[in-house]
């Protein structure tokens, strides 16, 4: 997938406030929502190492599940 937004942004829903960003999986345009920590972490961890995640390639991967929480791998493709 290919991140489409710079960060993810806040959404207010009926849940409560939730984190979205824009992803493309080949020519279509997704929303991906960080609803599971794992994945939220994940986001923000790459956020931090690259600044900006527009344009950035990446593989996502469940990477197995611990207790109640999953956990999720990334594979950087191409910036």
């Amino acid at each position: 997938l290919i991140f489409i937004e710079d960060a993810p942004r806040k959404v207010n829903t009926k849940f409560g406030e939730r984190e979205v960003i824009g992803v493309q999986v080949k020519e279509n345009k997704y929303s991906l929502w960080l609803s599971r920590e794992g994945l939220k972490r994940l986001v923000y961890k790459l956020l931090e190492n690259y600044g900006s995640l527009k344009g950035l390639k990446v593989e996502l991967e469940e990477a197995g599940k611990a207790g109640r929480a999953y956990n999720y791998k990334a594979r950087v493709l191409e910036k």
